[in-house]
């Protein structure tokens, strides 16, 4: 009787330090027959190299550890699966006994392979101690070598888990029916060089997945997170006192970083909902709105309500985190994680809600790097419409001394998605738009339609803001200055409060209101009103504005003196409502502002950070009143004749591949405005008058605690 065939299945990326010792091991077992299975995730190292000269079969596969286990799995012909990690060496018996313990009943499914570690470095050290310690527990070493129809039965590793998997695996199968064994033969994992710092970074990802396994296995098993076996050896322990305070200590790291992974994982949990969809009929076109963050008070996702409240069809929301505005969807599924990670971080959750609303399109929203969004597999080949809302660059050093350093960081400005979008050509973002099947893309920014070559690109521009039939005035004796914002200096915050004393000493009268989100740099303006004594002149405000129309409607100027062309989506938000109530604005040379406000016309366009000529501008268009009705009567006419979201619908419904008109777009925006709530579990934001002005009559449900909608969401426009 020929002995079976082993198959031993290694996961790799750039492992050339370790790979060949782990091959080579592999090689001298004394079992018979045995097959050894690479799958490299795209190393960029000699791994591949190396694992071409001792395996049988490489692969190229990825991303994901589970993912490459289960592709060496399928390509594997064995009977017998043994999966091991790149850094390990394995003793010659293993193969062998793993065949004779499969051969003593069909019972068993899966063997517990004992481990040990070695490494350079005390903390090395420490840690082989710490192994010594767990031999012969099997709450907490793992099974690695399967019976391919146990395996199989269960469908492999679970591809949703980056972490405890092989716990989970085993449980699953002693789930179904089979016995997990043990033999005796051990892996050394080599651990190269231990530190603490390494630890608890590696232990706070693993309490960052610890929920998965938690939520899928309610076992005794569970209890092994806190790795009770160091208890159970004392005398290990009692023979090595140096060794045992250095494990100590690693210990304490390792429990800190679970500590802070599973907070921030319960944290994160609280925001996360999929949401119940209706089986698709297929009647009318299913839409499915991805952005990276949605509050319908900021400005891309107040772009895609008025987009959604006019276009015909069912339309989803897929985002990280979702704010205010959700009433406006079909269904909401918030996937959480963090903004820099998505969807990439959340593959499984957003192939999951693909599954469930099985959209006709998928219109991803953001910047450029949504780019690396439209190849994902997860969106199953669906067609694709991109809108890249402004391409942002990182201002020249020359621009950057405007700010302090830290004022810059802190902002959007420095960001490293805007290094990334600076750096890399714009070709290489057309070519990842076009490799995901993106066949429109539809844009305010006329730098990104210079930016993707070959693509088609509709240029879609709108004020930014609905005519609102409230009216500024100019008061001549007392003319009130508004700012509404995020009280940062990138945003000018400086160069206005420079200019308040000149504008006074022509201007007695004159008074400021500071709509600010709070941000740490609010503190220094407040100091910088008190040491000036002009508390009585200039008023701070940072609790959230329940009407920013009336506000605005309350003033005689607004005033943006930004400092950089992108700190928002052309046209600024906030500026187009000040126009919207005719409010004459004065603004700096910044595109996201000269996108509506014309020098002369609906208001006064300045250098960037000159105190002197914005306090100029504001004497200016306070100080004639002829000036300023004329000022304030073109301010309605721009936003009346450029508030053109009917235009952008119809862009939008003919990528979609809807026909559509003005009238249809009416019809549908009353028919979404319809009575009845909108279930969602995401956390919520209070109801503002933006959101009381569009939403749809009814309540809307929500079942955790509201945050109220802050001011940035309001005013960051």
């Amino acid at each position: 009787m020929s002995a079976p065939l082993v198959s031993f299945v290694v996961p790799t990326k750039d492992a050339s330090r370790t790979i060949e010792a782990c091959l080579r091991s592999l090689r001298a077992q004394t079992h018979e027959a045995v097959e050894i299975v690479v799958v490299d995730n795209h190393s960029r190292d000699r791994t591949g190299e190396i694992a071409a000269e001792h395996a049988d079969l490489v692969a190229t596969f990825g991303p994901e550890r589970c993912a490459q286990r289960n592709r060496g799995a399928s390509l594997a012909r064995g009977d017998i699966l043994v999966f091991v990690d790149a850094d390990m060496v394995l003793e010659p018996e293993v193969a062998a006994q793993c065949a004779a313990a499969f051969s003593h009943g069909p019972a068993v499914g899966a063997l517990v392979l004992p481990e040990l570690s070695f490494g350079t470095g005390y903390f090395a050290r420490c840690r082989a101690l710490e192994k010594q310690c767990y031999l012969g527990d099997d709450r907490v070493e793992a099974a690695r070598a399967f019976r391919r129809e146990a395996f199989a039965a269960v469908g492999g590793y679970a591809e949703t888990m980056n972490s405890f998997e092989d716990w989970e695996l085993a449980d699953r199968v002693q789930a179904n029916g089979w016995r997990v064994g043990r033999i005796e033969a051990r892996i050394h994992h080599d651990d190269g060089r231990v530190s603490p710092r390494q630890q608890f970074r590696k232990k706070r990802y693993y309490g960052r997945q610890s929920g998965r396994y938690l939520a899928r296995h309610q076992t005794p098993r569970r209890r092994s997170l806190v790795r009770t076996s160091l208890l159970r050896r004392p005398g290990l322990l009692a023979r090595r006192p140096d060794l045992a305070i250095g494990l100590g200590y690693l210990k304490a790291c390792e429990a800190a970083g679970i500590a802070l992974g599973g907070y921030e994982a319960v944290r994160e949990e609280r925001l996360v909902h999929v949401a119940e969809v209706a089986p698709h009929d297929g009647a009318t076109t299913r839409v499915l709105h991805v952005v990276g963050e949605f509050d319908c008070n900021e400005g891309i996702g107040r772009s895609i309500i008025e987009l959604v409240d006019r276009c015909p069809g069912e339309h989803h929301l897929l985002s990280a985190r979702v704010g205010s505005g959700r009433e406006h969807f079909d269904s909401v599924h918030a996937v959480g994680g963090s903004m820099s990670g998505f969807p990439l971080s959340r593959r499984a959750r957003v192939a999951d809600v693909i599954d469930r609303v099985q959209p006709d399109v998928v219109h991803l929203h953001g910047g450029p790097l949504l780019s690396l969004w439209a190849p994902l597999r997860v969106w199953n080949g669906r067609a694709q419409v991109a809108s890249i809302y402004v391409w942002p660059r990182v201002p020249s050093l020359t621009k950057l001394r405007r700010v302090p350093w830290r004022a810059a960081r802190r902002s959007q400005v420095l960001k490293a998605r805007v290094l990334f979008s600076t750096l890399v050509p714009g070709r290489v973002f057309a070519a990842l738009l076009r490799r995901g099947g993106t066949r429109v893309v539809l844009t305010p920014d006329r730098a990104v339609a210079a930016r993707l070559p070959g693509l088609d690109t509709h240029l879609v521009g709108t004020a930014g803001a609905a005519p609102d039939p409230r009216r500024a005035r100019l008061d001549r004796d007392a003319p009130t200055v508004v700012f509404a914002g995020r009280g940062e200096t990138v945003r000018g915050i400086d160069t206005l409060l420079d200019a308040i004393p000149s504008a006074r000493a022509r201007v007695p009268g004159l008074r400021v209101r500071l709509l600010l989100l709070d941000r740490p740099e609010t503190d220094d303006v407040r100091a910088w009103v008190e040491r000036h004594e002009l508390t009585d002149t200039i008023q701070v405000v940072t609790e959230p504005s329940p009407d920013l129309h009336a506000d605005f409607a309350a003033a005689s100027v607004a005033v943006f003196p930004f400092k950089f062309d992108h700190v928002t989506i052309p046209p600024a938000l906030t500026a187009a409502e000040a126009m919207s109530v005719g409010l004459p604005v004065v603004s700096t040379d910044v595109t996201c502002l000269t996108a509506i406000v014309r020098d002369g016309v609906n208001g006064r366009v300045v250098p960037i950070a000159d105190h002197a000529a914005l306090g100029a501008a504001i004497v200016d268009v306070v100080s004639s009143p002829a000036r300023w009705t004329r000022m304030s009567e073109a301010a309605v006419q721009t936003i009346a004749a450029a508030d053109s979201w009917n235009g952008v619908a119809e862009a939008a419904a003919a990528a979609y591949g809807i026909r559509t008109t003005t009238a249809g777009a009416d019809h549908q925006r009353a028919r979404r405005r319809r009575p009845g709530p909108a279930t969602d579990h995401t956390a919520g934001a209070g109801a503002d008058h933006q959101r009381a002005r569009r939403r749809r009559p009814g309540p809307a449900t929500d079942h955790t605690a509201g945050s109220g909608a802050d001011h940035q969401r309001r005013n960051a426009g």
